[in-house]
Parts: structure tokens; C-alpha cells; sequence
């Protein structure tokens, strides 16, 4: 029981410093100026420095209690371990230096960049020539300038979506996976009770009581993204007006098992597009679906 409240409590005090840690970065924070100007966050690494400041003070926090146990002694007597925690801490404090200075800002002129014993540099969108993507899973995009120079890599997420819009509208080029569009603007908020005339169909349906996260109307019916445990695969269904089944998605796309839908999107009067999620996180395959003729106009398969 004591082992256990000593676990707690460290785990406690590491918790609160991070905390303090936070409170005190997000108040003296360098862009904090600059978001006030009305500057957007592209990249931070202010979550990485805030952890490895954390580490070092536990670091620090532990020499101080060998020394309030053992005397300033043990620090000789136990050198090998006093010369790895000192050499760990200075190490997470310098790399917390480096990560809080690593980072990006974007505005309407252009972007901001800040790196580790480098001024601040302002980049126009007349500069910026290109907006990549990465060769991994992941979603992380690199900003290249007018000759091929890598200015700065970002995380695509809904966050920085508004980042990669406003690049298009100034002209720079962008290249967007569909699958990358559909993760984008998929969302996990319920729909129920938002669906205008559709939400009196849904009622009427044997769907009445499962969650739409994503829905497209058409002439005579509608077609639903359920997401919750109670309908998880083939997840996509065309109801008529009467609340009748219409179709469902596994009679379109035949499977050997179950498959889940993650994202909806409508394309046109005539076709959907859908995204289904198979074996891994990532193994993603897009859709395009005539809903009249229930048949796949085509498809596409890659890492989302």
C-alpha cells in the first residue's frame, strides 16, 4: 500500500510540474506577440520542450533528494549515477531550448519561421514555391521555397487545414490525395437532430436509434455514415423517404469480411465518395459510387 502511494505520488509531482511547466510557457511564449497580430500556429514544438523541462527538473529534483538523505557526500560517493542524471538533465534542457524555438507561423502575407540560434524569418507567398507531401504514413507535408529548399515541414490536421487553403488561394502549388481530403473533413461529430427534413426519414427507419456522423441528400432518398458501436461496418446505407432500406453499401462494395467506413463525402447529384478502413489504421481504399446504379465509377488504394 505504501509502494503504491510513493508510485502515485511521484507520478503526482511530475504531473505538476509539467503543469506549471505549461503555464508558464503558454504566458511567455515568443509567437504569444505574434498571435495577437493574427498570426495561426503552423508548427510548435512547445508540447517537446515543455516534457523534456519537466525531465530535467525531476533530474534535479532527484540530486536534491540524494543530497537531503544522504548528505552533499553521496554526490561523490554515487558519482556514476550523479554524472548520468546531471548528464541526462542538461542534455533535456538543451534540447528543450532547441524544440521551444522550433516553429512556424502563417498569415495572410506569408510565413514566420523561428529556428533554434536563428532570427525570426519572414517568408511572403511570392517565396514559397511548393507544398509536398512525405513519403510515410503519416500526414506531414514539407514547405519548399522557389528552388527546392525545404523551409519547413508541418502536420496536416484540421488545425492546419486553413494553412494549406490560404497556400492554394496564393497560388502555390499543392498536390492532395482524395483519401487525405476525406480524413480531413471526416469528423466525429453526431448529425442526429441536424439533418433537416432527412432527420423525420431517419425516425421512421430501423436506424432511428444509431449515430450519422456524415449524410448526402438525394431525389427520393438520403445515404448515411453510421458510426457507433451499434452499426460499425458496412456502415454506409441508402434509405428512402419512407424509411425503407434502399440499398447498403456492402451489396456496392462486395467484401470477403466486413469492412468500416470512415468518411462520406458527396461528389455531384449522381455519386458519393467513401472511404473504407481494412486491415490497418492506414490501409485505406477510396470509393467513387453511382448511388442510382449502385456500381463503383472507380477506386483508389494508398496510405491515407
Amino acid at each position: 500500500m505504501i509502494s503504491m502511494l510513493m508510485v502515485v505520488g511521484v507520478f503526482a509531482y511530475i504531473a505538476g510540474i509539467f503543469a506549471v511547466r505549461y503555464f508558464i510557457g503558454e504566458k511567455i511564449c515568443w509567437y504569444k506577440t505574434y498571435l495577437e497580430q493574427g498570426y495561426q500556429i503552423l508548427l510548435s514544438r512547445r508540447m517537446d520542450a515543455y516534457l523534456f523541462d519537466t525531465l530535467a527538473l525531476c533530474g534535479l529534483s532527484l540530486l536534491g533528494f540524494m543530497v537531503h538523505s544522504y548528505g552533499s557526500s553521496a554526490l561523490f560517493d554515487m558519482r556514476i549515477a550523479t554524472t548520468i542524471i546531471g548528464g541526462l538533465t542538461v542534455l533535456a534542457l538543451l534540447g528543450a531550448r532547441l524544440l521551444e524555438k522550433s516553429g512556424a507561423l502563417y498569415s495572410s502575407q506569408g510565413l514566420l519561421l523561428s529556428k533554434p540560434f536563428r532570427r525570426l524569418r519572414a517568408v511572403p507567398w511570392s517565396e514559397i514555391g511548393s507544398i509536398e507531401k512525405r513519403a510515410v504514413a503519416a500526414q506531414l507535408y514539407d514547405v519548399f521555397d522557389l528552388v527546392g529548399r525545404r523551409l519547413i515541414w508541418f502536420p496536416l490536421n484540421k488545425k492546419t487545414q486553413p494553412f494549406l487553403e490560404l497556400a492554394q488561394q496564393n497560388g502555390i502549388v499543392v498536390s492532395i490525395p482524395k483519401r487525405t481530403e476525406m480524413v480531413l473533413g471526416a469528423s466525429g461529430k453526431k448529425l442526429n437532430g441536424h439533418l433537416g427534413e432527412w432527420d423525420a426519414v431517419l425516425a421512421r427507419s430501423v436506424y432511428a436509434q444509431n449515430d450519422v456522423t456524415a449524410f448526402a441528400a438525394f431525389q427520393g432518398f438520403m445515404v448515411a455514415l453510421f458510426m457507433d458501436r451499434r452499426l460499425n461496418e458496412n456502415n454506409i446505407i441508402a434509405i428512402n423517404q419512407d424509411g425503407t432500406v434502399r440499398w447498403k453499401i456492402s451489396e456496392i462494395v462486395k467484401e470477403a469480411v466486413p469492412v468500416s467506413y470512415a468518411a462520406m463525402t458527396k461528389e455531384n447529384a449522381d455519386t458519393i465518395c467513401v472511404m473504407a478502413v481494412r486491415s490497418r489504421q492506414y490501409d485505406c481504399v477510396v470509393f467513387e459510387i453511382n448511388v442510382y446504379e449502385k456500381k463503383i465509377i472507380s477506386q483508389h488504394s494508398g496510405d491515407v
